[in-house]
Formats: structure tokens, sequence, C-alpha cells
């Protein structure tokens, strides 16, 4: 059963997909923890009389609908990461590359 929180917050992820039409692109999970990281964020700005703090947030949400939007980009990031991560010997091997190539060294030389 829905507690009367947890309807209002179904309630306001809602509203603002309404409002933000990019919210649509976040996952039903990211939708309810950016309804609740607005309605903490508004509040405490709300306290201090200043909303930078709530701008950054929607900007950065945006950020993250847009990375949804692109499913490709989405599957990559959402990948396990030791999967993706290049083994130690292969980054030190290009970083070996690098400073024998003399790229490495640029900041020493001047």
């Amino acid at each position: 059963m829905l507690s009367v929180h947890d309807e209002a917050l179904d309630r306001l992820a809602v509203a603002l997909a309404a409002a933000l039409p990019w919210v649509a692109f976040l996952p039903d999970a990211d939708r309810r923890v950016f309804a609740t990281e607005s309605v903490e964020t508004l509040r405490v700005c709300a306290s201090v009389g200043r909303y930078a703090a709530f701008a950054d947030l929607i900007e950065d949400w945006r950020n993250t609908a847009e990375v949804w939007s692109d499913p490709d980009l989405a599957a990559l990031l959402a990948a396990d990461i030791a999967r993706r991560a290049v083994p130690a010997e292969d980054a030190a091997s290009a970083a070996r590359i690098e400073v024998q190539s003399g790229d490495g060294g640029r900041y020493g030389d001047q």
C-alpha cells in the first residue's frame, strides 16, 4: 500500500514530467529520485531565498535524461564498469608510448 508521501511523490513526478518534457526519458525509478531531490532542494533553497542549487539540479537531471534518450549511450554507461575498464598493463603501455613519442614530456620541456 502506498503511503501519502509516496502518492504525493508520484503526483509530483507526473507534474514535473508535464512541465519538463525531457523527464519522460528518465526511467521510472529515476523520476521518483528526481521528484524527491527537487522537493528537498526547493525546500532548502526557499529557506535561504536563493535558487541556484535548484537550477543546477534541473540541469544535472536534464543531462541525465539526455543520456537516457540515446539507447546506445545509455547501455554503454549502464554496463558493468569492470567490463569497460582498461587493464592496468594496457594503460601503462599506452603511457609509455605517449612518453616515447614525446607527447608525455611536453610540460617538462618548458
